[in-house]
């Protein structure tokens, strides 16, 4: 077999599998999920951490 031709079975092949990569991780839901704890503000009330950062919400 020419070495063109194992050439373009090669990138046939890892445009195939890029594809399907791309296409598989495209319809997992991304999960994004805070600790669960709360922060007990002065006035005795608690808030808990709110996304993208995880960081405490402010203080009614």
């Amino acid at each position: 077999m020419p070495k063109r031709a194992i050439f373009l079975i090669l990138i046939i092949f890892l445009a195939i599998t890029v594809l399907v990569w791309f296409k598989t991780s495209a319809n997992r839901p991304l999960i994004y999920a805070c600790p669960m704890d709360a922060n007990v503000c002065p006035d005795g009330t608690s808030v808990g951490r709110v996304l993208p950062d995880c960081k405490f919400a402010p203080c009614p």
